[in-house]
């Protein structure tokens, strides 16, 4: 297994190694990967030596992979976007949680896959920029101006129950221009696996994603209508309980007298 991340990932798990035995001096080979680090920070001065790019070519040869490359994109410090490419020439480009990145953009031009968070609908972008996340239309821009061949949402809200409620949009679309906003576009699961050579029938699922919506919609609503019910209940115990404390003292008052 090879694990690529800033070194800082290495040094906490040298950390928690002292706690939880990882057996990291019988498994973990840290080196650096000069190929790793942005283009445009990478000078004559910090050359790899020998071993690391050996052992760096060794990944690539092992792994199938004509290149791997990162980019920092806007979100948290050290946050960074991905794309690897293999042999064959497939690219797939991996966002993280990020608000659109022109660097991203120019990394992943021509991706077979693009992966990108799509955290928010359209409507929030408020909270979108306050949270450095993205909104549906900004990751499939993004995918747009890569030239990506396919696109895969994901990292959705968890206010979303099933699937987001950008879904919505997509019978609006069809009718109003054919569907072509959403012509390579996909929503991922958890445990979803989707084969290299099945990526064309994405597309041909829309009405299935419709149907999942529509489910949801209504489950939306159920569970809303039981909230409310909910905290209605709960708002009458508690008039009940403070307007029996309250008359607590007054009873013992009299009781008194």
């Amino acid at each position: 297994m090879f694990i690529i991340a800033p070194i800082r990932l290495i040094t906490s798990l040298y950390e928690f190694s002292q706690v939880e035995h990882l057996k990291l001096d019988e498994y973990l080979v840290p080196f650096n990967a000069y190929d790793l680090i942005p283009h445009y920070l990478r000078t004559a001065t910090n050359r790899p030596s020998k071993l690391d790019q050996g052992l760096y070519d060794g990944l690539l040869d092992l792994m199938s992979l004509k290149s791997i490359e990162t980019c920092f994109v806007p979100h948290c410090l050290a946050a960074y976007g991905i794309g690897i490419t293999d042999k064959s020439g497939f690219k797939v480009v991996y966002s993280g949680d990020c608000r659109p990145s022109r660097e991203l953009v120019a990394l992943g031009q021509d991706a077979t896959l693009l992966i990108h968070e799509a955290t928010l609908a359209d409507h929030e972008l408020d909270s979108a920029l306050e949270k450095m996340h993205s909104t549906t239309s900004e990751a499939i821009d993004v995918g747009r101006q890569m030239n990506a061949q396919n696109i895969f949402l994901t990292h959705f809200s968890q206010r979303y129950v099933r699937v987001p409620e950008f879904v919505l949009e997509w019978d609006k679309s069809k009718q109003e221009d054919g569907g072509g906003k959403y012509e390579n576009v996909s929503i991922a699961f958890d445990r979803m696996r989707v084969r290299v050579g099945d990526l064309w029938k994405i597309g041909r699922m829309y009405p299935v994603f419709d149907k999942m919506y529509a489910n949801t919609a209504a489950g939306r609503k159920r569970k809303a209508d039981e909230m409310e019910g909910e905290e209605q209940g709960l708002l009458e115990k508690t008039k009940g309980i403070s307007h029996l404390m309250t008359g607590l003292p007054a009873l013992s008052e009299q009781r008194a007298g």
